[in-house]
Protein backbone atom coordinates (compact mmCIF):
# COMPACT_ATOMS: atom_id res chain seq x y z
CA UNK A 1 0.00 0.00 0.00
CA UNK A 2 2.62 2.55 0.99
CA UNK A 3 4.34 1.62 -2.53
CA UNK A 4 1.57 2.99 -4.55
CA UNK A 5 0.43 5.47 -1.91
CA UNK A 6 1.08 9.16 -2.63
CA UNK A 7 0.78 10.38 0.78
CA UNK A 8 3.99 7.95 1.43
CA UNK A 9 6.55 10.60 1.51
CA UNK A 10 9.72 9.97 3.98
CA UNK A 11 7.67 8.13 6.15
CA UNK A 12 4.33 5.68 6.25
CA UNK A 13 2.41 8.55 5.73
CA UNK A 14 4.40 11.75 4.69
CA UNK A 15 7.46 13.49 6.30
CA UNK A 16 6.78 12.85 10.04
CA UNK A 17 6.91 9.74 11.90
CA UNK A 18 3.41 8.07 12.64
CA UNK A 19 2.33 4.94 14.50
CA UNK A 20 2.25 3.38 10.91
CA UNK A 21 6.17 3.88 11.32
CA UNK A 22 6.53 2.75 14.93
CA UNK A 23 4.84 -0.59 14.03
CA UNK A 24 6.43 -0.89 10.80
CA UNK A 25 10.12 -1.00 12.10
CA UNK A 26 9.91 -4.26 14.63
CA UNK A 27 8.17 -6.39 11.87
CA UNK A 28 10.86 -5.40 9.00
CA UNK A 29 13.75 -6.03 12.36
CA UNK A 30 12.04 -9.70 12.75
CA UNK A 31 11.90 -10.32 9.11
CA UNK A 32 15.54 -9.59 8.45
CA UNK A 33 16.29 -11.36 12.03
CA UNK A 34 14.91 -14.11 10.28
CA UNK A 35 16.70 -13.54 6.92
CA UNK A 36 13.60 -12.89 4.75
CA UNK A 37 13.89 -11.38 1.42
CA UNK A 38 12.44 -8.23 1.48
CA UNK A 39 13.76 -7.06 -2.17
CA UNK A 40 10.82 -7.15 -3.46
CA UNK A 41 9.78 -4.41 -1.27
CA UNK A 42 11.86 -1.45 -1.61
CA UNK A 43 9.76 1.09 -0.19
CA UNK A 44 9.22 -0.62 3.05
CA UNK A 45 13.00 -0.96 3.35
CA UNK A 46 13.83 2.68 2.57
CA UNK A 47 11.15 3.68 5.39
CA UNK A 48 12.27 1.65 7.97
CA UNK A 49 16.35 2.59 6.92
CA UNK A 50 14.81 6.19 7.32
CA UNK A 51 13.62 5.62 10.82
CA UNK A 52 16.50 3.88 11.79
CA UNK A 53 18.14 7.14 11.42
CA UNK A 54 16.30 8.41 14.32
CA UNK A 55 17.83 8.90 17.78
CA UNK A 56 14.27 7.25 19.29
CA UNK A 57 14.38 4.43 17.24
CA UNK A 58 18.00 3.91 17.71
CA UNK A 59 17.70 4.20 21.60
CA UNK A 60 14.14 1.30 21.38
CA UNK A 61 16.62 -1.31 19.48
CA UNK A 62 16.44 -4.52 20.91
CA UNK A 63 20.19 -5.52 21.35
CA UNK A 64 19.72 -1.51 23.49
CA UNK A 65 17.42 -2.66 26.37
CA UNK A 66 18.57 -3.58 28.96
CA UNK A 67 17.17 -7.13 29.11
CA UNK A 68 19.05 -7.88 25.72
CA UNK A 69 20.81 -11.24 26.08
CA UNK A 70 24.61 -10.74 24.95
Amino acid sequence: MVANSPSTGRYCHGDEVTLADVLLVPQVFNARRFDCDLSAMPTITRIVDACSELDEFIRAEPGRQPDAEA
